[in-house]
């Protein structure tokens, strides 16, 4: 994965993030600001499920952190 003979194609964009491919390097490129994760196709698949178990996950740590600590009012 070189930067200067990569040929990225963006696939997608949106506010927090970008994606890029490039077809040389099968690379996928996930742009966060300062930040890029490059992956391949199966890592970015991998990357997925796993944030959506822990979107699944979520809701629960979320109403208990908006109830407060156990045991205080």
């Amino acid at each position: 994965m070189n930067d200067a003979s990569c040929r990225h194609v963006t696939l997608a964009r949106g506010s927090a993030a970008a994606i890029s491919f490039c077809p040389e390097c099968n690379a996928l490129a996930i742009h966060m600001g300062a930040v890029t994760l490059r992956l391949p196709p199966a890592g970015a698949e991998a990357l997925w499920a796993t944030l959506g178990e822990a979107l699944h996950a979520l809701p629960v740590h979320v109403d208990a952190r908006a109830r407060g600590p156990v045991g205080h009012a």
